[in-house]
């Protein structure tokens, strides 16, 4: 949904606490995608293998807690399955190998 918002791309590793991804926040990696090539799949296989990432370079330091929570500023996204019901309909063709770039534009056509 990030794509389709046009808000940050990036992982995070953070505490859990009651809410919904709003724990504080041990580290974290902002990332760009060229939407042109990029597809759902593509993307989400990157945001997956960085996250992966970022947990090995970090886990030493997470776990002797040489980092120090972040408390988070801001409040992300929260979506519903119902959410991506008003979007599964542009995904009937290619599903997850849908190029981000044109799905945007065919969502924009549709709902301005």
């Amino acid at each position: 949904m990030s794509f389709i918002e046009n808000t940050p791309k990036g992982v995070t590793i953070h505490l859990i606490d009651e809410g919904i991804d709003t724990g504080p926040i041990l580290v974290q990696k902002k990332l760009k995608f060229d939407e042109t090539l990029e597809t759902l799949r593509s993307a989400y296989e990157k945001l997956h293998k960085e996250i992966q990432e970022l947990f090995k370079q970090n886990w030493n330091d997470i776990k002797t807690g040489k980092i120090k929570p972040i408390a988070q500023e801001m409040k992300g996204n929260l979506h519903y399955k119902d959410d991506f019901k008003k979007i599964e309909y542009f995904l009937i063709d290619q599903g997850c190998d849908s190029n981000i770039l044109k799905l945007k534009r065919r969502l924009k056509t549709v709902h301005g």
